[in-house]
């Protein structure tokens, strides 16, 4: 997207690299890039951050079972799971980073390898063998922010969704599909998610 067609406080559609797309709605869905998109449109950043967080996959290893507990050490903030014949492993990291490709960070890897060694000293033992950085963007209050934005006629969120994307994702599209649909039918804990709350003077 390169950038947004308006008529009269309304967006009808966008601008991109392959061509220009009239739409009714316009959602935005571009994780850590929503704010800079929504600013493309001449909207405010409603105060969404990205955090970039490791994982680390194990070597492959004997004797490990479907059934094992994703184990989730909460004083020392690390925590490991069964992936195939291995673990995935990660240290919690939380930095704050633009929206960019993130790095991998030699220094988490390390921190990693301190904590295991703190909370679960047989983990610690275990070869590291992969490593990917990923990114985790947050509204202010740490809420979804799903649904029109009330400064633009037809521009809609689906952003903030932290690190449960994956897993939610089936469910927020169906809350999107609902409320852009008609959103009159929505249940009552949509609001909860409004953009709204994040700006302010805005009317719901």
């Amino acid at each position: 997207v390169t950038g947004f067609m308006h008529r009269g406080g309304r967006v009808l559609g966008v601008e991109t690299t392959a061509g220009r797309f009239e739409s009714d709605w316009v959602v935005n869905a571009a994780g850590a890039w929503a704010g800079p998109l929504a600013s493309l449109a001449g909207l405010e950043d409603p105060g969404l951050v990205s955090y970039r967080r490791h994982l680390f996959g194990s070597a492959a290893l004997e004797g490990i079972d479907p059934s094992w507990p994703w184990v989730w050490d909460l004083p020392h903030d690390v925590y490991f799971r069964v992936d195939g014949d291995r673990l995935l492993l990660c240290a919690c990291d939380v930095e704050p980073h633009p929206p960019a490709a993130p790095e991998v960070s030699q220094a988490v890897a390390e921190d990693l390898a301190s904590r295991l060694a703190a909370a679960l000293p047989m983990a610690a033992m275990v070869k590291v063998e992969s490593a990917r950085a990923c990114l985790r963007t947050f509204a202010p209050d740490r809420r979804y922010v799903i649904g029109p934005d009330p400064r633009l006629e037809g521009f809609f969120w689906v952003a903030g969704l932290g690190g449960t994307g994956a897993t939610s994702g089936a469910a927020v599209g169906e809350l999107a599909a609902g409320l852009l649909l008609d959103a009159s039918q929505a249940p009552p804990w949509a609001r909860d998610f409004d953009p709204a709350r994040l700006i302010p003077d805005a009317e719901s």
